[in-house]
C-alpha cells in the first residue's frame, strides 16, 4: 500500500499523467529489449520515463548509479527503437527511508519517495559507456555465432 500511495503522490508532485506501463522497448542495433515502468505526460508536453524502485532506499553511490544507467538504456531504446522521444527521467524509490547520499544527479525527496532525475546531459554521459559495452558485446556474440555456423558446415 505504501508503494501505491507513494506512487500515487509523485505523479501528483510532478504533474504527471500516465501513458503506458510495463512498456516493452527494443534495441535496433543490438538484441536486448526490457521494460519500460512507466511513460508519462508531464508539464510542457513532455515525455517523462519512470522507473520505480521499491523495497529500500537506495544504500550505496554504486546502486544509484546501476539504476540510473538502467533509466538511460530504457531512454535510449525508447527513442531509437520505439520512436518515443523521452525529455526526462527519474529513478523514483518508493520508500520513506532517506537516503545517506547523494548518489549523483539531483535528488528531490519528499516523506514517502525519493527521486533521482536525469536529463539530457546526463543521459548523454550515462549511456555513452553503456552503448560501447554492448556494442562490443554485440559484435563478439556475433562472431561466436560465425564460428559456430563455419564448424557446422
Amino acid at each position: 500500500r505504501h508503494s501505491v500511495r507513494a506512487a500515487a503522490e509523485f505523479l501528483g508532485d510532478h504533474g504527471l499523467h500516465p501513458l503506458a506501463a510495463e512498456l516493452i522497448v527494443r534495441m535496433p542495433t543490438l538484441p536486448y529489449a526490457t521494460a519500460i515502468d512507466l511513460l508519462a505526460r508531464g508539464p510542457g508536453n513532455t515525455t517523462v520515463l519512470v522507473s520505480w524502485k521499491t523495497g529500500h532506499a537506495p544504500r550505496f553511490a554504486d546502486e544509484v548509479l546501476v539504476h540510473r544507467q538502467q533509466v538511460a538504456l530504457e531512454w535510449a531504446m525508447a527513442t531509437s527503437g520505439e520512436g518515443v522521444p523521452v525529455d526526462v527521467a527519474y529513478v523514483v524509490y518508493l520508500t520513506a527511508t532517506q537516503p545517506r547520499f547523494g548518489g549523483g544527479g539531483a535528488v528531490v525527496t519528499d516523506a514517502e519517495w525519493h527521486a533521482f532525475r536525469v536529463g539530457p546531459r546526463q543521459f548523454v554521459e550515462l549511456y555513452r559507456p553503456l552503448r560501447e559495452k554492448f556494442t562490443a558485446a554485440a559484435k563478439r556474440s556475433a562472431a561466436a555465432a560465425q564460428r559456430l555456423r563455419s564448424k557446422a558446415t
